[in-house]
């Protein structure tokens, strides 16, 4: 009964402050391609390999198989720029916090930072990575950029223009966020680990946040505001995703069944949380930090 009560907590501190993020995430996991409200006319020549929202809500970048990257109005869906300088697929892009810039990275591991306002390439760097780049995200301040590949996690400083932290991935890196203070960042990895990792400490890897999920790799997630909590897709037979208290050894089940957006009590009662064994804390050899 204690723990359940606990629980019940930890559920109305998050919905306090998070239940629009967590409406939008549940949302665009239930909807059909069919559903779509925004279409923008990409014109690339390739597949699309990711996007990204600016923060402000006016633009929307997209990159693609044919190296290139495009930056389109989000209301009016007019291409604004074209930005070429890539000579790789261009796996992911991403805006500053002030949105003044985008980061991108492509297939050879090169990772380029461009001034939104008008489409000039302001950075380029070819030694963070030895291959394919396939996340980048910034830190709240705007100051540090952390991207993952198959092997590594590199943390950035743009002011310094210096590589501060590397970290060693036991699996393929697929997508990285800061936490909201900029001390730590989440990876998802593709042997089913969920790595927090330290930047500001030889610790390096904490242990006591990171897990892995028995049931599926983590193909994407988000941390909330105030960092105490992580909403977690993962790529198993049942359409779930998954609330994780950071710290916590159990998970919650938002259950999405049949493009409807419904969470199931074991009495199947809606609007409920389900907790969720995780697997043990994954064990690994000390990373390597700058």
């Amino acid at each position: 009964m204690l723990k359940a009560c606990r629980y019940a907590q930890y559920l109305a501190a998050f919905m306090k402050t998070n239940v629009l993020a967590v409406v939008l995430l549940l949302f665009f996991q239930s909807i059909n391609a069919q559903d779509l409200t925004l279409k923008i006319p990409t014109a690339h020549t390739a597949w699309i390999t990711g996007f990204d929202i600016s923060h402000n809500g006016k633009y929307v970048a997209t990159c693609a198989y044919d190296n290139s990257i495009k930056i389109w109005d989000y209301h009016t869906k007019k291409e604004l720029r074209l930005l070429n300088g890539h000579e790789d697929i261009v796996n992911t892009v991403r805006f500053s916090p002030n949105d003044s810039l985008l980061a991108s990275g492509d297939g050879s591991g090169i990772v380029k930072i461009w001034r939104v306002s008008t489409g000039e390439c302001v950075y380029s760097t070819d030694t963070l990575f030895s291959n394919s780049v396939n996340d980048l995200n910034f830190s709240n301040d705007g100051r540090l950029l952390a991207g993952c590949n198959n092997w590594v996690i590199n943390v950035f400083d743009l002011y310094k223009k210096t590589e501060i932290a590397r970290f060693e991935l036991s699996g393929r890196g697929q997508k990285i966020a800061f936490f909201p203070d900029g001390s730590k960042l989440a990876c998802a990895e593709s042997d089913s680990s969920f790595s927090v990792w330290s930047v500001k400490d030889s610790t390096a890897f904490i242990e006591q946040l990171s897990f892995n999920y028995i049931h599926g790799d983590v193909n994407d997630f988000f941390l909330s505001k105030d960092g105490r909590y992580s909403f977690i897709a993962a790529n198993t037979t049942i359409n779930n995703i998954r609330m994780h208290i950071m710290g916590e050894r159990t998970a919650f089940v938002l259950m999405v069944m049949l493009h409807l957006l419904k969470l199931y009590t074991p009495e199947k009662q809606p609007m409920c949380f389900i907790p969720w064994p995780i697997l043990k804390t994954p064990t690994r050899r000390a990373p390597v930090l700058k």
